[in-house]
């Protein structure tokens, strides 16, 4: 064995040893606090009332039995339910007697029937009579209640007689119901709550959470509007439960038993001692987030202040107003712009929450800046409203032409804060212009501020696509005559030929991992799609069929290539493995369907389609199922999504303006972005 793997072996048995001890110590300190010897809840069926049949007005409501008790008891026609011993319609014992005399078959059987039917009439009243002496004892009970409440008050599924724990969850489902807002994909919260014997909320600990910062604070909220309605536990004992908050509903958290407990933790402690190492350098994973749930949050930002005041008002409104717009449209909270606070201070304790929490606002963003000459300094935080906290902050620095890019990066900021993902808002969008006469290739914010011209070249210029890492761009140009396909830096402006074969060199393509560009070539004849090295080197066929194949797109993962061909005699959208295999077509509706594009996240292709109306934007999962229709407005075409998958990007010739647009990724939220009123086509969003 060399010195090397030596040192490698021996790094690896420290770090195993050190990670037991480290385990070991954890676990001997949560036996020292009693963690693991926590008093087991005893969750007996513990009752209101006992249910027998009682005449209860409104069983769903709950409503008082109180008045219907002092009726009187009300003898029900039939047999009681199985709770009381059911008499029996037909009741033959067999009597015996040693000193019965013999006689005939026949007046034996008419003697013992007619005893029978004696002694079944006495057991049918006695137990009639005890049935009546029950319903007697339990009006007496409700009667002695006074106003004491008899069920659960109104609740979805909550009846008469449920557990407590069971009236406590109902309480917060209905809470849950309008609170409830959330942005990953399964957001989940798990707690235990503490009531003492007047139903007061005493106590509240998270055990669990899937890190959906919107859907716990949701919780919260749930908790604190329930906790008004909580009545005392039965027989006023202290009452502790766990609950398990999803959006779909609560749930009741299972009790541990002591050895089962023992048993988990040991296991899990000898697998973290295992796999430490692996988990000390994996990656964190990918967070899917998807639309809100039923309440959307309420954002105010405020315009940030300078002390001592600086004739900026304009830009300092301009700030709150580029926060406010971002936010509003990620769809996760609804955002309004104000003037800077009479208070000035950036402090926790100088924020008032009382009037904010009253308007109904969740969080609050404030800021700070200050310019001295051409430098611009500038501050913003992040407030918790609900629960009066600092949630973030960020500084930056820079020249006071920046502004408007510390103001997108902030709202990146608290969107990775609330939904674990960073935003797009400091993303670019590149895209094809005919204000000079000429196609050229344009960059732009995501907001459609501060346009750039890439070529000038006074020539046709065509479908610009990205790197993965947003540092250079490929697009195809008529410059040298032939439609060639060119690379070029966005930091200066040098264009390298990459693919100038002969004939088409178009709709080329990134590979995710960015060492390939999938592109349609027609050099042997029809358009192909092909597969080049980044310098255009070491071309590899992947369609070969005589109709027209072009604009190839990836899947996210490169294992795969969606692109257009007319091989059925109409565009369509077909799918193929990345080395041209197992080919198979996706959309089976509509008789032209153009311009795929491959969603980030893997789950959706967006493209055009023809329709009565003109050209419109769809989605469709991979596999060819929910096929939907997001725009109906226009003509909308070369569909490109954002970096994070929440939001596409197309061109749209529309009664409202002609354009780049953007929507939400389910076709909420379009707006058109862009400036001016020339002809936009081909839109391409940046990475990160």
């Amino acid at each position: 064995m060399s010195s090397r793997a030596a040192r490698i072996d021996t790094g690896m048995s420290v770090s195993f040893i050190a990670s037991a001890v480290i385990h070991l110590a954890v676990f001997l300190l949560l036996l020292w606090w009693g963690q693991l010897f926590s008093p087991q809840m005893a969750f007996q069926e513990t009752y209101y009332v006992d249910v027998v049949n009682l005449p209860v007005a409104d069983p769903q409501s709950g409503e008082s039995a109180q008045s219907v008790a002092e009726a009187g008891s009300v003898t029900p026609d039939t047999p009681a339910p199985s709770m009381l011993p059911q008499p029996t319609s037909k009741v033959t014992p067999k009597i015996r007697t040693k000193f019965a005399k013999p006689a005939n078959p026949k007046e034996t059987a008419d003697t013992e029937s007619a005893f029978a039917e004696r002694m079944a009439k006495l057991e049918g009243k006695a137990e009639a009579q005890q049935y009546e002496e029950k319903i007697a004892r339990m009006g007496s009970k409700v009667k002695s209640a006074g106003n004491k409440k008899v069920g659960i008050p109104r609740a979805g599924g909550a009846e008469a007689g449920s557990r407590y724990a069971d009236f406590i969850k109902s309480r917060l489902e209905d809470a849950l119901k309008v609170t409830s807002s959330y942005t990953t994909i399964k957001p989940e919260v798990a707690l235990r709550l503490t009531i003492d014997a007047d139903g007061r909320l005493v106590g509240m600990k998270i055990e669990r959470s899937s890190g959906d910062a919107t859907f716990e604070l949701a919780v919260r909220r749930a908790i604190d509007l329930a906790s008004k309605k909580f009545t005392a536990p039965p027989d006023h004992a202290v009452f502790e439960n766990g609950f398990v908050f999803k959006p779909n509903g609560i749930s009741n958290s299972t009790n541990r038993s002591y050895f089962g407990y023992i048993m988990k933790t040991g296991l899990i402690t000898a697998i973290l001692v295992i796999i430490l190492p692996t988990i000390l350098f994996a990656q964190s994973g990918y967070i899917e987030v998807n639309t809100p749930g039923n309440r959307q949050l309420k954002l105010l930002v405020e315009s940030p202040f300078s002390d001592p005041p600086l004739a900026t008002a304009e830009k300092a409104k301009l700030v709150s107003d580029i926060i406010a717009f971002d936010m509003n449209m990620s769809g996760i909270v609804t955002a309004e712009s104000a003037k800077e606070p009479a208070n000035k201070s950036l402090s926790l304790v100088d924020v008032d929450f009382v009037p904010l929490l009253s308007s109904g606002y969740d969080f609050i963003v404030r800021g700070e800046y200050s310019l001295n000459d051409s430098l611009l300094t500038a501050e913003f935080r992040l407030f918790d409203v609900v629960n009066r906290k600092l949630i973030t902050a960020k500084r930056y620095l820079g020249a006071s032409k920046d502004i408007r890019r510390f103001s997108h990066s902030f709202a990146d900021e608290i969107l990775r804060v609330l939904t674990g993902e960073r935003g797009v808002f400091t993303t670019k969008i590149a895209y094809v212009s005919k204000q000079t006469g000429n196609k050229e290739i344009y960059i732009m914010d995501w907001d459609g501020n501060n346009p750039l011209p890439l070529t000038k070249n006074g020539s046709i210029n065509l479908n610009p696509d990205f790197s993965p890492d947003g540092r250079e761009i490929i697009f195809t140009s008529y410059k040298r005559g032939n439609p060639n396909l060119f690379r070029r830096s966005l930091s200066n402006t040098a264009e390298i030929a990459v693919s100038s074969r002969k004939g088409l060199n178009m709709t080329g393509a990134w590979s995710p991992d960015g060492s390939k560009i999938a592109i349609a070539l027609s050099k042997d004849g029809d358009a192909e799609i092909y597969t080049l090295d980044k310098d255009g080197g070491n071309p590899k066929r992947l369609t070969i069929n005589p109709a027209l194949d072009l604009y190839p797109a990836w899947s996210p993962d490169g294992k795969q290539i969606a692109f257009i061909s007319d091989r059925l005699g109409k565009p369509q959208i077909f799918v193929m493995n990345a080395d041209g295999g197992d080919v198979r077509r996706l959309t089976t509706s509509g008789s032209y369907n153009v311009n795929p594009r491959w969603s980030p996240k893997g789950d959706k292709i967006a493209y055009s389609r023809m329709t009565n109306d003109g050209f419109n934007i769809f989605t469709i999962t991979p596999d060819g199922s929910l096929d939907r229709q997001l725009t109906f407005d226009g003509n909308n075409e070369n569909p490109s999504w954002s970096a994070d998958g929440r939001f596409i990007c197309f061109s749209s010739k529309r009664s409202s303006g002609n354009g780049v647009y953007v929507m939400r990724a389910d076709g909420t939220g379009q707006i058109k972005v862009s400036e001016g009123k020339a002809p936009l086509f081909q839109p391409a969003w940046s990475a990160l």
